[in-house]
């Protein structure tokens, strides 16, 4: 289930990105080929997620059934990629490959309605939002300290196909992570940031900082 507290940063930022992601992603989503031979152990890891996702959305028969799938899946990818890294598997390409399977497969499968062309870019910006962590930024009540990171996509990809992001395995390895300074409780919540000049300049990270920022609990950023 989807954080409630912070799920308006999800949904204020899913139609500002929408043709960032549909158009970028494509260029994205044409290496997953390439990606394959080389480390299809890696591409594949969350593959039973990809599909659950094909397979699940024939049966929505609306547009809000269907968009809250795609965040409902892209959030499990997020979540498990956390799970695997705090547990010792340190790789964060899985995430990225993962996210973007789903968009191929958001492409090439349809829902139980007809959608038009904006309808599926709502569709793949839930899941890009979903599975960078967007919707699980909550902190417990008595953290007096709010710490907020966020990591990158790998990028490059063109001169290394097999490239990780050390940010982004950061962002995984501290997420949800709580200590004490100076006797008050601190909290680490993280998120996962496309490496897109689109994305940037239609406000991703306004968006997403904004009520970060207006906490007076957030320390540091």
């Amino acid at each position: 289930m989807l954080k409630p507290c912070l799920a308006f940063i999800l949904a204020s930022t899913v139609a500002q990105t929408a043709g960032a992601v549909q158009l970028l992603g494509d260029v994205e989503v044409s290496r997953i080929p390439t990606a394959e031979k080389v480390m299809a152990e890696v591409v594949n890891r969350y593959q039973a997620l990809d599909e659950g996702l094909a397979n699940q959305l024939s049966a929505q028969k609306n547009e809000r059934d269907a968009t809250q799938l795609a965040a409902r899946q892209g959030h499990r990818l997020w979540q498990q990629a956390v799970r695997d890294v705090q547990s010792g598997h340190f790789d964060d390409r899985s995430l990225y490959w993962a996210r973007l399977s789903m968009l191929n497969s958001l492409k090439n499968n349809s829902a139980n309605f007809k959608m038009v062309d904006w309808q599926q870019q709502i569709l793949a910006s839930a899941v890009e939002k979903a599975s960078r962590g967007f919707s699980d930024i909550q902190y417990d009540d008595d953290v007096q300290i709010k710490i907020f990171l966020t990591g990158f996509d790998p990028f490059f990809l063109d001169k290394d196909i097999s490239q990780s992001n050390p940010s982004g395995l950061v962002a995984l390895a501290l997420d949800g992570f709580k200590f004490d300074i100076n006797g008050k409780k601190a909290q680490i919540e993280t998120a996962m940031i496309p490496v897109r000049f689109e994305d940037f300049d239609q406000g991703i990270i306004e968006s997403l900082l904004s009520p970060i920022y207006r906490d007076p609990k957030t320390q540091f950023v």
